[in-house]
């Protein structure tokens, strides 16, 4: 399953040695415009997996809200098919959805939905306050609790942040301090800092033997709080989990001209520092960044990463995809981007942005593939 900024959603069948067939029409997949992060998972509980898509970008009024594709089989061709039933689950999410994670927050047996946003609104048209606790209609996050098969909104009262300045670009979940609950970590962009969502458990633990118990009061209510700046000593802000990446250039020389509009200080709300962070459990609630020590602080910019044991020697490997095309960051950028350049974009105070970008500079690099060294 394959999604794009302009082309919609692609879904590819693996047909073994004679490679991948395009099943996307055949399968019912209708998801058009800019779609972001995909998400499989048996929402359901009957045993397919079903797909929810996330939507945002300049397409967000032909595209529309997030969609959830059920599961209903496969067909006289042996192609899966889907139906679209986003709204009738209550979870047709019309924020700038990035990524989604469907898990047992409160582990009654169903799965639930975490849904980060990023913001449409241009950052730098955004005041320089503190909105964390103001839940905006399109940015922050959301937790939508599964109550038998539809699902209910209890961001607010779970402790969930659904502020603009909540650009979320990437969520993990994960039971962090070990207490069987599972814990959220939200990758922010730009200047707000990332959130570590503890799981704290304020009711009874479900007994699973009565289907009503599962929805009424005697459920659990685990209320989540962020503990992000007391458990992480280092943290960075445009990071896209699940070890956090952010932009920081290889050595010279292009280390030095990469970093220039990325300054290493935030706005009010935070100081971060451009670089791939790798956190360390310390076993006492907190973490240590040992990216630097690791050798994996550098990946340039980096938008997402993958954790697995490619070498089949029983440790995990650790492999970074990079982007975009152009050197955005360089100090010769900003320097175009300046009004009356001689050769920038810049006319009668309108932005050519098609000469801007003709005119950067672009430096091929590989994607980083780090194989873990036993020691």
């Amino acid at each position: 399953m394959l999604t794009s900024n302009l082309g919609g959603t692609r879904l590819y069948l693996n047909e073994g040695s004679s490679g991948s067939a395009d099943v996307t029409e055949q399968a019912g997949l209708h998801s058009k415009g800019w779609t972001t992060g995909v998400t499989l998972a048996d929402v359901n509980g009957d045993g397919r997996l079903d797909i929810y898509v996330c939507h945002a970008g300049l397409e967000m009024a032909a595209c529309g809200p997030t969609r959830l594709y059920i599961n209903q089989g496969l067909n006289a061709d042996g192609v899966p098919t889907f139906v679209e039933q986003a709204a009738a689950y209550g979870v047709a999410d019309s924020g700038y959805s990035t990524q989604a994670v469907f898990f047992d927050y409160d582990r009654d047996g169903d799965l639930d939905l975490f849904v980060i946003n990023n913001s449409p609104r241009p950052v730098e048209s955004m005041p320089v306050k503190n909105t964390r606790n103001e839940r905006d209609p399109l940015g922050g996050a959301k937790l939508y609790r599964n109550d038998g098969g539809h699902f209910t909104d209890v961001s607010a009262a779970a402790g969930i942040y659904g502020g603009e300045i909540g650009r979320g670009l990437g969520v993990g979940v994960s039971d962090v301090n070990e207490d069987g609950w599972p814990d959220i970590y939200v990758a922010n962009d730009f200047f707000e800092r990332d959130y570590l969502y503890i799981n704290r458990v304020t009711g009874p633990s479900p007994s699973g033997s009565s289907s009503r118990c599962r929805i009424s009061v005697c459920r659990p209510w685990p209320r989540y709080r962020d503990v992000k700046q007391r458990r992480l000593a280092r943290y960075l802000r445009g990071g896209t989990c699940c070890r956090t990446t952010s932009i920081a250039s290889r050595p010279p020389p292009r280390l030095r001209p990469g970093t220039a509009s990325r300054p290493t200080c935030g706005t009010a709300f935070i100081t971060s520092l451009p670089a791939t962070c790798f956190h360390l459990n310390n076993g006492n609630g907190t973490f240590s960044d040992i990216g630097q020590m690791a050798g994996v602080a550098r990946t340039d910019w980096s938008w997402s990463v993958l954790l697995a044991d490619l070498d089949l020697d029983g440790f995990k490997d650790i492999y970074v995809t990079n982007g975009p095309r152009k050197d955005v960051t360089s100090q010769t950028t900003s320097r175009f981007s300046e009004p009356g350049d001689h050769g920038s974009g810049h006319e009668r105070c309108r932005v050519d942005f098609r000469r801007l970008v003709d005119a950067m500079s672009s430096t091929k690099l590989p994607t980083t593939p780090s194989i873990t060294a036993a020691t």
